[in-house]
């Protein structure tokens, strides 16, 4: 875990569905991407809002920023400038705050079609080296950790792995679960029980893993899961509502207090970070953050 983090620590929310509820249209290939070029001021007032409400541990806007997704769009020969611009914000607006907090940077295997859809996306070698030069670009910018996110497959997350250890940073490893009718956690939109994937893959290398772009309810048991496989540091990134592509649902969003118990209850059974990813609003956070202050 980064050397200036002290736990507990707390990770910003959805800055893709907070950007949607501040008003910027989602693309439908590519989400959140394109804001970043159409709206980086209202990017800027996000990630402050965050950061503001007490996040310690801020998440460029790169999640959906794959090649696989600006190709998709029409995006590709933005490729570079997006994802250096996204982290050169989060870069910005923590240097101008003087608040002591993390810059992340991210990548994901996510095509926004349900399950992935692996003809757009690289494999073997070329896979892994797109991985890196995503990783380099968002590091060259300043970002100080990278986060896999909404991992959801054993072999896109090897790839990815293996491509964002080579910008010499820290790498967290996100995956996206749900539970079964059988009461089984399972990968996202797979057959793929949770603890295959986290016997399968070689994480020896990552600086933590966690449980994210999962359902609260779903989270608990995922976390747990992922104690008996890994004995290094742990996170939780959840979160409340559903997808109806391009745009997120918030209409069974949790409140703001509840998630707060939910963050508390998640430091106490033993995990180093929590934060919550789409439908999570900096109230949310300012509201954990409050809770957690005033806890002993």
């Amino acid at each position: 875990m980064h050397k200036k983090l002290k736990f507990p620590f707390i990770i910003d929310g959805g800055t893709g569905t907070e950007l949607e509820r501040r008003g910027a249209p989602m693309n439908g290939m590519a989400w959140s991407a394109e804001a970043v070029l159409t709206h980086p001021q209202l990017l800027r007032d996000v990630h402050q809002s965050f950061l503001d409400a007490g996040a310690q541990l801020l998440i460029a806007n790169t999640f959906s920023t794959g090649i696989h997704n600006l190709e998709a769009a029409g995006l590709a020969d933005r490729f570079e400038d997006i994802n250096r611009e996204a982290v050169h914000i989060v870069r910005e607006v923590v240097k101008n705050s003087k608040k002591e907090c993390i810059v992340a940077g991210a990548i994901s295997s996510t095509t926004f079609t349900g399950s992935l859809d692996y003809p757009r996306l690289l494999s073997g070698e070329s896979a892994v080296a797109q991985y890196a030069r995503q990783s380099e670009i968002q590091v060259k910018a300043g970002a100080e950790i990278i986060i896999l996110e909404m991992m959801r497959d054993i072999e896109q997350t090897g790839y990815a792995l293996e491509g964002a250890l080579r910008s010499g940073v820290p790498v967290w490893v996100g995956f996206t679960c749900f539970t079964g009718e059988e009461g089984q956690t399972y990968l996202l939109d797979t057959d793929i029980p949770l603890k295959r994937a986290l016997s399968n893959l070689d994480l020896s290398k990552a600086d933590a893993v966690g449980i994210m772009h999962t359902l609260i309810e779903h989270t608990p048991q995922a976390i747990e899961i992922l104690k008996q496989h890994w004995e290094g540091h742990t996170f939780a990134y959840p979160h409340a509502g559903h997808f109806e592509m391009p745009n997120w649902v918030f209409h069974d969003a949790i409140t703001p207090e509840k998630f707060a118990a939910f963050g508390r209850e998640t430091f106490r059974s033993g995990v180093d970070a929590v934060g919550g990813c789409c439908g999570i609003t900096p109230k949310h956070i300012r509201v954990l953050s409050d809770l957690i202050e005033n806890q002993p």
